[in-house]
């Protein structure tokens, strides 16, 4: 329970102004008390006590025999009085005896003091003329029990004569003389009586112990708290009818614990339902009400718990009931009948947080004030957006919206504040979300005229409509555009805040055994592809699955499913893999005993065209050609890689003959692994045309071929006129053997003109052609004119064109050629033999030359350039 519900969620206050000493007269004290609040109390009010006297103070729970179900030990203490005091007509008392027993069992009384009297409930006791018992009764209550082990400091009995319509009781008690009870929600007040009481004192004086008692905050707004005769500040209780018990002349401030709970004083010219509403001071969050005399209504708001004014309530019946002077009962804001109420025949309260929702037939009919606001009775039709606009009755001028069924919006009007009917809204936001619920919901909204509610079993939908189903009532609602295959919409997550679990079926996934997958639908315009669970989804939307196979039934799984295969899992013995359009039609097929590559090719039927391969038993090749999906037979490959190694196809890139055949298949080679003697290595485009083809004579015999094909590949041919080597382009296929990679290869095979040049290779003219030079035909520049033992080596060598400084190099080869060459450290040509390749410049036919070309030289340098 919450503070603001005042007092009654704080234990039962019971004062006693008496110095009692720590004796067993203060558990008996207790005691009393607990018996006091269970049985005159209200049902199920707080079974704690707080005991206060002048010395100290006591917060103790009420013994565990109390605290059970209150009824029960109303009934309990309301048994052992009756059997206290028989004449009381409650319940039918056993012999005294038996009732002296139950009194010292439980230590109501000891064994030194028993008596009976009648017994009468009066509603309060002020002083000890009345007619209560309570005034005897209680203190027999409180005599303490005999111990060794505590001695109380009250030790001298007193006697107290009470006289009462039926008898007069004269108990043996200890010194408290007199008591006050107020109504059983008030206070109890102990204290000593003077010498004027009516009751007579024997014995020692008890003297209370003077101590005063801690400062307590001043919580009223004007003056001070309001204090009995005796100087002590006058408590109160909310639950007190009259004033809380103050005086006329003051309030009951309920503050946030009992010390604050005092009556503050109020003139009496002032209005408390007049007073403004005042949060006051402290620290306290109380929930409270106050009176608006301008709307004639209570409103909530949060207190302090220090210095309020009297226009403070602990509840809204109470501040109603104070101030609003029958109104509330009086005002009836509703069109039809009256507004509902609850068990205690007060209207329901609508419209808060929290607060109550109105039952079914009513609407929450929201007016100026609390005061107009009610359940009230609805029109009777199903859908209030159909309702005319009602401008109601009274004098307010409220701004409100309505739905306008012709326009299909919702539009503005002044609401006078009462008599109104359910198409009434306070905000534009909640007459769209009330009656354009179908624009919010649906992306395509159906007529007016159309508008229905639908459940899951999504029947109550018309022609071309479909059941959305939303969180609610309220967004389940049948959806224009029906779509006549649902399982082929692609998956809608909506719009909105919501976050459903739904199942779609993915219209990208043609396989037989499709299973519907899980998505996260946001609540507002999704489509037909949604489902509130797996198995509705895959009962409408499931494929079957068909045989692809053209010999015999597909293979089958131990659960009766297609057996799917691909790469990684092969089909088993006696069957192949037929691999389909989709993942549904790729299963294993029976094969037909026939060997692959002698089947025919076969287009097989169905609506697909796939590119596969086959191998045609007449060409030796794979083939392209188009399949339709389903009903062919295992002469049908992906690639044309996959046809080549199932069935030996080659393309024969011999220009004479077939190549090498080893298993069917054609002999690959390369120039590591050379052909038999009688066959060349024919190397083409790649690998798998590189075959061992028949040699047709000498290669070097053989003229270029450039061959067939698409292929450009840079080969050497060699050129038996010119017994040189030179480049061409191959085309890939039919050449011959006279086809070399390299220059060197050429040349190593067949007899050519060796190169004289011992860097490069000599400086060709326009016909690619070796220049041949000497006499009239020079070399340029960086080239200088290397002279063999015939034409063919003479020619023009990359070399320096100071040749008197380069050294002496004899060369390579078979020749014996007299040559003279220029000695730098003697100054001089002298003669040496020249192999005949591989030279530089600094080589001569003649000693004249040599002297002509180097001796002059050496003048010049050392003349003009002297070291």
């Amino acid at each position: 329970m919450s503070r603001s519900q005042g007092l009654l969620d704080e234990p039962l206050v019971h004062r006693s102004f008496f110095c009692l000493g720590m004796s067993h007269s203060v558990w008996y004290t207790l005691l009393s008390a607990c018996a006091t609040v269970i049985s005159y109390g209200p049902m199920n009010s707080p079974q704690n006590i707080v005991i206060r006297t002048e010395c100290f103070n006591i917060y103790y729970p009420c013994p565990e025999k109390y605290r059970s179900r209150q009824n029960m030990v109303r009934q309990s203490i309301l048994l052992r009085l009756s059997r206290i005091f028989p004449d009381v007509s409650l319940i039918a008392p056993p012999s005294s005896a038996k009732v002296r027993h139950l009194m010292i069992k439980t230590k109501y009384i000891n064994d030194m003091t028993m008596t009976t009297t009648s017994l009468a409930f009066p509603s309060a006791i002020t002083t000890t003329t009345s007619s209560s018992i309570w005034s005897q009764i209680l203190p027999t209550l409180l005599l303490p029990l005999p111990s060794k082990k505590m001695t109380s400091k009250i030790t001298t009995p007193t006697t107290i004569t009470a006289a009462t319509p039926s008898a007069t009781t004269t108990i043996a008690t200890p010194k408290i003389i007199h008591m006050e009870i107020m109504p059983f929600t008030s206070s109890v007040t102990l204290k000593e009586l003077n010498s004027s009481s009516p009751a007579t004192t024997t014995g020692k004086q008890f003297t209370p112990k003077k101590e005063k008692f801690p400062k307590i905050r001043n919580p009223c707004l004007n003056g001070e708290p309001m204090k009995n005769v005796n100087g002590m500040i006058t408590r109160c209780s909310p639950n007190v009818k009259s004033n809380g018990g103050c005086p006329n002349n003051s309030w009951c401030h309920v503050g946030i614990t009992y010390k604050l709970t005092v009556c503050c004083p109020m003139l009496e010219t002032e209005n408390r339902c007049e007073q403004p509403m005042m949060t006051g001071t402290g620290v306290g969050a109380e929930t409270r009400w106050y009176f608006n005399k301008e709307i004639k209504s209570c409103l909530q708001f949060i207190y302090k718990g220090l210095r309020g004014n009297a226009n403070n309530f602990i509840t809204k019946s109470e501040c109603m009931e104070t101030c609003a002077s029958g109104h509330e009962k009086e005002l009836n804001p509703c069109k039809y009948g009256e507004p509902a109420k609850g068990f205690d025949q007060k209207p329901l309260i609508c419209g808060l947080p929290n607060s109550m929702t109105c039952p079914k037939g009513f609407f929450c009919h929201i007016g100026a004030s609390w005061a107009e606001t009610a359940c009230c009775e609805r029109s009777g039709l199903a859908d209030p957006c159909s309702l005319p606009m009602d401008e109601g009755e009274g004098n307010m001028q409220l701004q409100r919206y309505y739905y306008d069924n012709n326009c299909k919006q919702c539009e503005q009007f002044i609401y006078r504040g009462m008599k109104g009917n359910e198409n009434s809204f306070s905000t534009y936001e909640e007459c769209r979300q009330t009656c354009m619920r179908w624009d919010l919901v649906c992306e395509i909204s159906p007529k007016v005229f159309e508008h229905r509610s639908c459940s899951a079993n999504r029947r109550e939908c018309g022609d071309k409509q479909w059941c959305h189903i939303g969180t609610s009532i309220y967004s389940s609602l049948c959806c224009a555009g029906a779509s006549t295959n649902p399982c082929e919409l692609p998956v809608a997550q909506g719009e909105g805040n919501e976050t459903i679990t739904r199942w779609f079926a993915d219209p990208k996934d043609q396989s037989c055994t499709r299973e519907c997958k899980i998505f996260t639908y946001k609540g507002l315009k999704g489509n037909q592809n949604n489902f509130l669970t797996k198995e509705d989804c895959e009962q409408q939307c499931k494929r079957k699955c068909e045989d692809p196979c053209a010999n015999g039934q597909m293979l089958l799984t131990p659960r009766h499913t297609p057996f799917f295969c691909s790469l990684t899992n092969n089909c088993p013995r006696n069957y192949w893999c037929h691999v389909g359009a989709q993942m549904n039609t790729t299963v294993c097929c029976p094969e037909s005993g026939i060997n692959v590559c002698e089947l025919p090719m076969i287009e097989g039927t169905g609506n697909n065209s796939l590119l596969r391969w086959y191998f045609d038993q007449t060409s030796h090749k794979c083939l392209t050609f188009h399949y339709r999906g389903k009903e062919g037979n295992q002469n049908s490959f992906l690639t044309e890689d996959d046809c080549k190694k199932a069935c030996s196809a080659y393309e024969n890139p011999c220009g004479n003959g077939e190549p090498i055949l080893i298993n069917n298949k054609p002999k690959i080679c390369s120039p590591e692994k050379r052909c038999p003697q009688t066959h060349y290595c024919h190397i083409g485009a790649d690998e798998t045309e590189n075959y061992c083809c028949r040699k047709n004579g000498n290669p070097c015999d053989q003229s270029m071929n450039p061959g067939e094909g698409q292929s450009l590949l840079l080969r050497y041919y060699y050129d038996k006129d010119s017994h040189r080597c030179y480049e061409f382009v191959y085309h890939g296929l039919r050449g011959n053997a006279n086809n070399f990679l390299s220059e060197e290869d050429c040349e190593a095979t067949c007899p050519v003109v060796p190169n004289p040049c011992a860097y490069g290779r000599p400086l060709k003219n326009a016909q690619n052609e070796p220049i041949i030079c000497g006499g009239s035909e020079g070399c340029p520049d960086n080239y200088y004119c290397h002279i063999g033992s015939s034409p063919e080596t003479t020619n023009c060598c990359p070399g320096s064109n100071e040749t008197c400084k380069l050294p002496l190099k004899v060369g390579k080869g078979t020749e014996q050629l007299r040559r003279w060459y220029y000695d730098r450290e003697q100054q001089m040509c002298h003669q040496f033999i020249y192999r005949g390749l591989y030279g530089n410049a600094n080589n001569f036919i003649t000693r004249e030359t040599c002297q002509q070309n180097c001796e002059g030289w050496n003048f010049i340098m050392s003349n003009f350039f002297p070291s």
